[in-house]
């Protein structure tokens, strides 16, 4: 169980219980109106079993694939999670999902809310074929209210075309002892516009201290996501190479996004480039101290449909050590255009059950205009199987002299949480 409060107004409650593969959770949040009351939004309630999933869900694997197909990196997490449905707190809770599974990670029935105010009905399978291959497959069922075209029909899509919607998808993945493989095809069919498909190949390496990733993706103009909302077509591709050990790691990543042209000509083609690198060192620097070093580059050049050109660049380093009771680190990012922003995190515990203190405290950008400053206090105090945490402090605070402006910045929170065993 958990509960927190806060100075500005904010304040809520946890409450979770779980037995075996059972979780029933709880949780209710309420924020200060005008009128200077507690207005409390929806309560939350939700239940994860092997075989029912309800509450606020949001999709996994090739779910998410399908709604943002170029959204993701060659190294992107999406690739290696298995096709379904799980809850998600941060979620609105005034319409929850549902996730029905027959057969626990083989086949499953869900509905998900959109964000045009239908929801969605589908169904999801995943099939081990033989060792290290898999198909993963799903459908998707939606209708929209919408009254589809607007004003300016003639010269750009619309966001929502209305009407019933069907969409699916299938991937196909391949596991060797240090490759993977992978190739994703989806494709939407509303009823009252274009269909449209999108299709993914992605690959990764892994071989004693050395990786790569790449990736390559298309999506046609006329695709559009489960939900029915319009998805930027173009095409992408993006890799990264490197080296990790136990002492250190270097990676170099590069990716590019080439949009597609719409129904109005344009001159030249809307395109997006970033160029990464990040460079990791760890050493003893004395005796019970652990040190980790990191520098970070990166370049982003992107063009509009005029052939404007616009660069931005930034510099990050930071320094981190670790003792037994202490972990601290230091940090300084500089960007072009923009500004210098350095922060200070730190955290002093002697024991495990011992008070916890931590500072975080960041001010950026400096030298353009006044710089905002971050500066926070924790405490952490246990009893039991009781916690009490307090946080105080500026939080995005535009430094200047106004003193009232610094007050409505200042934060305190307080919150509670314990834990107990039901039977034995």
């Amino acid at each position: 169980m958990d509960s927190r409060a806060g100075l500005d107004g904010n304040m809520g409650f946890e409450w979770a219980l779980s037995h075996g593969g059972i979780r029933v959770f709880c949780a209710w949040h309420g924020c200060a109106t005008s009128a200077g009351r507690i207005g409390p939004e929806y309560p939350t309630l939700a239940l994860s079993s092997p075989w029912l999933v309800c509450g606020p869900v949001v999709g996994e694997g090739l779910l998410r694939e399908a709604s943002n197909p170029l959204g993701f990196s060659a190294g992107s997490d999406v690739f290696a999670e298995r096709t379904g449905v799980r809850l998600d707190g941060s979620l609105p809770a005034c319409r929850p999902g549902l996730l029905c599974m027959p057969l626990p990670e083989a086949l499953g029935l869900y509905s998900l809310p959109c964000s045009n105010g239908a929801r969605a009905y589908g169904c999801f399978a995943s099939i081990m074929a033989s060792t290290g291959f898999r198909v993963e497959g799903f459908l998707s069922f939606s209708k929209s209210e919408s009254e589809g075209f607007g004003e300016e029909w003639f010269l750009s899509t619309p966001e929502d075309p209305g009407g019933a919607m069907a969409s699916g998808g299938v991937r196909l993945e391949v596991d060797f002892r240090a490759l993977s493989l992978g190739a994703t095809v989806g494709g939407s069919f509303p009823e009252r516009a274009p269909s449209g498909s999108f299709q993914l190949l992605h690959g990764s390496w892994h071989g004693n201290d050395f990786f790569a990733e790449g990736l390559a993706g298309r999506i046609d103009a006329a695709y559009r996501r489960p939900d029915g909302q319009a998805c930027t077509a173009g095409s992408a591709f993006s890799g990264s190479a490197g080296a990790e050990g136990q002492a250190g790691s270097a990676k170099l990543s590069y990716a590019v996004c080439v949009d597609q042209p719409g129904f109005a000509p344009r001159p030249f083609l809307q395109s997006s480039e970033v160029m990464g690198l990040v460079l990791e060192r760890a050493f003893a620097a004395a005796s019970g101290l652990d040190a980790v070093c990191r520098t970070e580059a990166e370049r982003r050049i992107s063009r509009d449909c005029m052939g404007d050109r616009q660069e931005a660049r930034r510099w990050a380093a930071s320094l981190r050590g670790k003792t037994e009771s202490l972990d601290a680190e230091a940090s300084l990012e500089l960007n072009e255009p923009g500004g210098i922003g350095v922060s200070f995190t730190g955290a002093f515990q002697q024991t495990h059950r011992s008070p916890r203190f931590s500072l975080e405290s960041r001010l950026e950008p400096l030298g353009l205009g006044c710089p905002v400053l971050t500066v926070l206090a924790g405490l952490q105090l246990w009893w039991k199987e009781a916690r009490l945490s307090l946080e105080t402090g500026m939080e995005e605070w535009t430094v200047s002299t106004n003193a009232a402006d610094a007050a409505r910045h200042f934060r305190l929170s307080v919150s509670w949480s314990t834990r107990c065993v039901l039977g034995k």
